[in-house]
């Protein structure tokens, strides 16, 4: 529980108004560049994952919600976001099936979507064709290092010598990059 607290304290003084407003540049930046990539990626012969950019709509019941919409919608325009907002008439335009008490939408049109497990059996698939190699369902134990960088892994199905890691290990990341002083 100690450990639950604290990272609920560093959550808390991360979401410091400040602390987002700063972020918030390049937290876009990457966005953008991120979803670049998604489509670069998504254009390229062969490559299939169900990528498609038809934008985002948020849908809401009521005035209050949707001012409240709005205004995040605002605040992310002032980083470079693009929205725009969509009365009744336009959203039932956009989803004819809808179910009724749709007060009016946020539209955000440079969102994508693709189908995650294809996106990353696409990228697992073009790495090694590009002399990657993969090792699908094994964990990482513990890494040796010389000097700061990773010389090999040991790992449930043995251990493996790298030139190159990419160290992607979600929630535990930090525990393994502290190991590389990171």
């Amino acid at each position: 529980r100690p450990r639950l607290a604290r990272w609920l304290w560093m959550f808390a003084r991360a979401s410091a108004r400040e602390r987002c407003e700063k972020a918030m540049p390049v937290q876009r930046a990457l966005l953008r560049r991120s979803a670049d990539l998604w489509a670069e990626l998504a254009a390229l012969p062969g490559v299939e994952f169900g990528y498609e950019q038809h934008g985002w709509l948020w849908v809401y019941r009521d005035r209050a919600a949707w001012e409240a919409g709005r205004a995040e919608a605002a605040e992310a325009g002032r980083f470079g976001a693009v929205w725009q907002a969509w009365d009744t008439e336009r959203v039932r335009q956009a989803v004819p099936g809808l179910a009724p008490g749709v007060f009016a939408g946020i539209f955000y049109p440079e969102d994508a979507h693709c189908d995650p497990r294809r996106a990353v059996e696409e990228l697992a698939r073009l790495a090694a064709a590009r002399g990657a190699e993969l090792y699908p369902r094994t964990e990482v134990l513990d890494l040796e290092t010389n000097a700061r960088r990773i010389t090999r892994l040991l790992t449930t199905r043995g251990e493996i010598e790298a030139d190159t890691v990419v160290l992607a290990a979600g929630s535990w990341s930090p525990a393994l990059g502290r190991r590389l002083r990171l």
